[in-house]
C-alpha cells in the first residue's frame, strides 16, 4: 500500500495579515474581516472629484505585495489633494511616464454603511 500524503486543513487567513496579491481586487478587507461590499465602477479623475465633493468617502490604497492601506477619515482630503489626484489615470497608462513614476486606478465600491469606498490601485 502506498503512503498517502494528507492535505493540511484549510486555515482561514487573518485579515490583518492579508496582502494584495493581484489586481483588480475582488474583495476589500480591513484588519478584522472581509467587508460586505460591491464593486460599482472604475473612476476617471472627474468622477473621483465629483464623488469626493458629495461628502464622506473611505479612501483605500491597494498596492501589490502590501496590505490594504485605509486612509484615516480626517486625512482623506489632504491625501487626495497632495497625493492622489495628480496620479489618477483611467484606462491604459505607462506608470513610469506619470509624476514620480506611478499611477492610481480609482474605483468606486458600495458599502453597507452608505459611505462610498474609493479604492486607489497603485501601478508602478
Amino acid at each position: 500500500m502506498k503512503d498517502r500524503i494528507e492535505q493540511p486543513p484549510m486555515v482561514k487567513e487573518t485579515p490583518r495579515l492579508r496582502r494584495v496579491i493581484r489586481t483588480p481586487l475582488t474583495e476589500i478587507w480591513n484588519d478584522e474581516r472581509v467587508l460586505p461590499v460591491r464593486f460599482l465602477r472604475g473612476l476617471d479623475l472627474e468622477d473621483a472629484r465629483a464623488l469626493l465633493k458629495r461628502g464622506a468617502v473611505h479612501l483605500v490604497i491597494a498596492e501589490p505585495g502590501l496590505p490594504l492601506r485605509w486612509i484615516p477619515p480626517a486625512e482623506c482630503f489632504r491625501f487626495w489633494k497632495t497625493e492622489a489626484q495628480r496620479h489618477i489615470v483611467f484606462g491604459a497608462c505607462v506608470p513610469y511616464q506619470m509624476p514620480d513614476g506611478y499611477a492610481y486606478a480609482a474605483s468606486e465600491w458600495e458599502a453597507l454603511d452608505g459611505v462610498p469606498i474609493v479604492v486607489l490601485t497603485k501601478h508602478s
